[in-house]
C-alpha cells in the first residue's frame, strides 16, 4: 500500500469518525425536515446534517459570500415553485386573519438552501433585514423551509419567546410540518404549522 492510499485511507476514516462525533450535536441544534421512524433513518439523516453545516462552514472559511435574503413582499414567499397560487392565496389568508385576530405578524419563507450559511445563521438573518413583528413588541414570527437541505426553523421574535418555546417550535416542526411534508404536501404542512402556531 503506497504511502498516498495510506494518506487517503486514514482522512476518509477521519472523516467518518468527525461526522459520527458531530452526529449528537446536530440532532439537538435543529429540529430536520424529515424526523425518523426508524434508526437507520436517524443515522442517515444526521450525517446529512452533519455534512451541510459541515459545508457551510467550509464555505464561509473559503470566503464565500453568505446566502442572499429576499426582500420581504408578502406573507408567503416561496423560492423553490413547491406550492402553486392557491396554495399561497390559501396561506396568505391564513396569515393575514392570524395578524388580525391577535396582532402577531406570521411569515413564511422556502428556499431551496441556505448554503453557505447554516439554517439558524440564516433564519436570524432574514428575520432581522424582514423586521418582523410589530415595533416594540416583536412579536414576529418566520417559518422558513430550506427544502434541498430538508431543514426547515421557525424563528420566534422576543415579545413571543415565552409563548413560543424552543420546544413548541421543534413540536410543531416534528408532529405538524415533517408528516406533511413527507407526503409532498408542503401547503398542508404549513397551513397546519400555521394554526399551530395561532393557538
Amino acid at each position: 500500500m503506497s504511502a498516498i492510499t495510506r494518506y487517503l485511507a486514514m482522512l476518509r476514516l477521519f472523516g467518518m469518525l468527525l461526522c459520527a462525533a458531530a452526529i449528537p450535536s446536530v440532532a439537538t441544534a435543529t429540529v430536520p425536515v424529515t424526523v425518523a421512524v426508524a434508526a437507520s433513518d436517524v443515522e442517515e439523516e444526521a450525517v446529512e446534517a452533519s455534512a451541510v453545516g459541515a459545508e457551510a462552514e467550509a464555505a464561509r472559511d473559503a470566503g464565500y459570500e453568505s446566502a442572499e435574503v429576499p426582500a420581504l413582499a408578502r406573507r408567503v414567499t416561496d423560492l423553490t415553485a413547491t406550492l402553486d397560487a392557491a396554495e399561497r392565496a390559501r396561506l396568505e389568508a391564513s396569515l393575514a386573519a392570524l395578524e388580525a385576530r391577535k396582532g402577531a405578524q406570521v411569515a413564511i419563507l422556502m428556499v431551496p438552501s441556505t448554503y453557505p450559511d447554516s439554517i439558524e445563521a440564516y433564519a436570524t438573518r432574514v428575520f432581522e433585514a424582514w423586521k418582523l413583528g410589530r415595533k416594540g413588541i416583536d412579536d414576529g414570527v418566520l417559518v422558513l423551509v430550506a427544502k434541498d437541505d430538508r431543514r426547515m426553523r421557525i424563528e420566534v421574535g422576543y415579545g413571543l419567546e415565552g409563548t413560543i418555546t424552543d420546544i413548541d417550535a421543534g413540536r410543531i416542526i416534528r408532529e405538524y410540518m415533517t408528516p406533511a411534508f413527507r407526503q409532498q404536501d408542503y401547503a398542508g404542512g404549513l397551513e397546519a404549522a400555521a394554526q399551530r402556531l395561532v393557538r
